[in-house]
């Protein structure tokens, strides 16, 4: 073989490789660009946000590929073949990973959307306790501040009392009277319903101590000078044995009522005894007794008398002083007020012509007073009904006229009207008897029975407002009624008027 046909062959062999190279590096470089589009695709789907370390790896991988391209065609093939026995997988992996990861997602908004709502309900909740509080402490305020007006008033006559010295005639109803004057004062800001019932009772029994305490000072100054007058007399003229019987016999008398009507008899027994007309014990002892016991009857009668007139006269300002508790008490149904001030008026008449005695009269004003406050607490709760249907209405999108209090057929009730664009119209009527009578119509068949039962629901849910003893009367098929006996939450509130 020469040495030119020798060099040819060599030319031709290295020739070959390179085309074998070129061939490999354009195959190669084929499957780059398909992976690399594989790599942008999974990117823009956001696969590097669910495998993460794959989709790094795949990154690095086809750098070096890209760079082995040049340099290393076949190392760069064997790095093509490891790339694409796993980038197969990539897709199904990465979309797993973020059907999983959006599973997820879903889970926590779930869990954030109740979160919230339990947030929501307990923040309503919260609400509902604070407007209940806000009604009882304007209840406890009202309270407190007609007490604090009869406490101050008891307070003063007491004072009074005390500067007369009533503390000596009359201890035990001072000493009551302080007791419970003080308990009032401590009831006003804790407990005022508690510190009123008190001040009732003050009311009752503080009339009576003036007269009681009047009396017992007069009969007892008068008492008091004839005993020192009596005792100067005896020790100045050293009088005998019987006149010191006289009056020791005098001194036993403790009721000064007594001793005022015995006392122009007891003189004439003492100038008897003076005069030495009488010297005879047995006779001095007779003769005071029959005093005494004449003395007895005529003061027994006296305070009898008495008492019945200051009785009337105090049960009389009894009335007039709950005839302006009535005026104050602001009620709404008029029938009720009037047909209350018509029972005081009553009262009052039969006391003045003696038909009914104070004991009676003091009963009767207590059952009314009863009855006032039994109706202002049936207002309360019916003017919170009305609030709970008003809001209700309008979280229904309803538009509601305000509401409007009627009367019919001798009874009393709040009326409200509310309406949709649509034309749908409810009609409540709330008594107070407790009852709710309402009227969905103007609805197409029986589309209303989703907003009564949402209305129902909220109702009790929301507002704590029970409906019970359901009556559904259907006039047609687009209209009905129902009535329910509204009754208090199981929360322990207890409205008190």
């Amino acid at each position: 073989m020469s040495r030119s046909i020798e060099y040819s062959y060599r030319v031709a062999n290295e020739k070959y490789r390179e085309m074998q190279r070129q061939r490999v590096r354009n195959t190669t470089q084929g499957y780059y660009r398909q992976y690399a589009e594989r790599l942008t695709r999974m990117t823009s789907q956001g696969y590097g946000s669910y495998i993460p370390n794959e989709m790094r790896r795949l990154k690095s991988d086809l750098s070096n590929l890209n760079g082995l391209l040049a340099t290393d065609p076949y190392r760069a093939r064997e790095v093509s073949m490891q790339i694409g026995s796993y980038i197969r997988n990539l897709d199904t992996l990465g979309y797993a990973a973020k059907q999983k990861f959006q599973e997820s997602e879903n889970r926590r908004r779930q869990a954030e959307n109740r979160r919230r709502q339990a947030e929501y309900e307990e923040r309503q909740r919260q609400q509902r306790q604070a407007e209940y509080e806000a009604r009882q402490a304007e209840n406890n305020a009202r309270v407190a501040e007609t007490t604090q007006e009869f406490y101050e008033r008891y307070r003063e006559r007491y004072d009074s009392m005390l500067q007369y010295g009533f503390e000596d005639y009359i201890p035990q109803e001072m000493q009551r009277l302080k007791s419970d004057l003080d308990r009032i004062e401590g009831l006003l800001q804790s407990n005022p319903f508690e510190a009123k019932t008190l001040s009732l009772e003050v009311g009752n029994y503080i009339r009576e101590m003036n007269f009681k305490a009047n009396t017992a000072r007069q009969k007892f100054e008068r008492e008091e000078a004839k005993r020192i007058q009596a005792q100067k007399e005896a020790q100045m003229q050293e009088r005998e044995h019987i006149s010191q019987l006289y009056f020791d016999l005098i001194s036993q008398i403790s009721d000064s009522i007594v001793i005022n009507f015995a006392v122009s008899d007891l003189q004439e027994l003492e100038s008897k005894i003076d005069s030495g007309e009488i010297s005879d014990e047995n006779i001095v002892r007779k003769s005071f007794e029959q005093i005494v016991a004449t003395a007895e009857a005529k003061a027994d009668e006296w305070k009898k008398e008495t008492i019945n007139a200051n009785s009337r006269r105090d049960t009389l300002e009894q009335i007039e002083e709950a005839q302006d508790r009535l005026k104050a008490s602001k009620i709404e149904d008029e029938e009720k007020a009037a047909e209350f001030t018509k029972k005081m008026q009553q009262l009052r008449e039969e006391l003045e012509n003696g038909m009914l005695d104070s004991s009676m009269i003091e009963s009767e004003i207590s059952k009314i007073e009863d009855e006032v406050g039994e109706t202002l607490i049936t207002e309360e709760v019916r003017r919170e009904t009305v609030r709970a249907i008003v809001k209700e209405l309008r979280s229904q999108e309803f538009i509601v006229e305000t509401p409007q209090v009627k009367a019919s057929d001798g009874k009393n009730y709040v009326k409200i009207v509310a309406k949709r664009p649509s034309g749908k119209r409810v009609i409540c009527q709330v008594n107070l008897n407790g009852k709710i009578a309402y009227k969905f119509d103007n609805y197409e068949g029986m589309t209303c029975l989703k907003d009564i039962e949402q209305f129902n629901v909220d109702l009790e849910r929301i507002y704590s407002i029970k409906l019970s003893d359901e009556r559904v009367i259907w006039s047609n098929p687009d209209r009905l009624i129902k009535d329910a006996e509204q009754l208090p939450s199981n929360e322990g509130r207890n409205i008190n008027g």
